[in-house]
């Protein structure tokens, strides 16, 4: 579902340049669960980024659904995205002049949905999130967890084969996140989706299913990591 082949991601030039990885490779299986840890500035975002198609990378290529994205095309790796990609940032960027219902129903008009199918489904899905008596209102008033919900619904609703994740449940309390991270668990092995996720929270990182650590430039497995002095 996800391939990212060989990718280095740097920035300047000559002795001033600086690596954040290099010849990186990962490969993510339809109902596989990833989970990625790594120090803070590390590099976890970034390399989130460049698995959405947000931004490109120094050298290497990502492939989504077994076409790699378009390196000179923004709004080509926008379309290609749509349906087919889900992602939950760390800061939940909901549209602040839509209702919670009209955030979550938006990404499914974007994968073709009807509107009256992206305002039923969307609704559903913000019960599954428990925010149902929340659908009309707007993100500035809900607080920092409902927003996060609202997002994790966002992208979720579309059903995508794959979905990627900022820190999923970093603003939501202990109750929620347990929920949302049951949902996660159904999700990808009822709708046979890759899930891939960046979190400090190694609760979360051990419920999935392959762990790794963002290490050096590499990704390692957890029990690969150098040792702390």
């Amino acid at each position: 579902m996800l391939e990212a082949r060989d990718l280095t991601l740097r920035f300047g030039q000559g002795d001033n340049a600086l690596t954040l990885f290099e010849d990186l490779n990962l490969t993510v299986h339809s109902g596989e669960q990833v989970a990625i840890v790594g120090r803070s500035g590390s590099g976890k975002t970034s390399l989130l980024n460049l698995l959405a198609g947000l931004s490109m990378p120094s050298a290497g290529t990502v492939e989504l659904v077994g076409k790699a994205y378009d390196r000179r095309n923004q709004a080509a790796r926008d379309r290609w995205r749509a349906g087919r990609l889900g992602m939950v940032f760390q800061f939940h960027h909901l549209l602040g002049e839509f209702s919670a219902l009209e955030n979550v129903a938006l990404a499914l008009r974007l994968a073709g949905h009807s509107k009256a199918d992206s305002l039923r489904v969307g609704r559903s899905w913000l019960a599954e999130v428990g925010l149902a008596a929340r659908a009309d209102h707007l993100p500035a008033t809900l607080s920092g967890g409902e927003r996060q919900r609202v997002a994790i619904a966002r992208a979720l609703a579309p059903q995508p084969p794959v979905v990627l994740m900022d820190e999923p449940t970093g603003n939501l309390d202990y109750e929620t996140a347990e929920q949302i991270q049951g949902l996660l668990k159904s999700l990808t092995r009822d709708a046979n989706m890759a899930l891939v996720l960046v979190t400090h929270d190694r609760g979360l990182a051990a419920s999935t299913s392959r762990q790794l650590t963002l290490c050096g430039g590499q990704l390692v497995p957890f029990d690969a990591q150098p040792s702390s002095p």
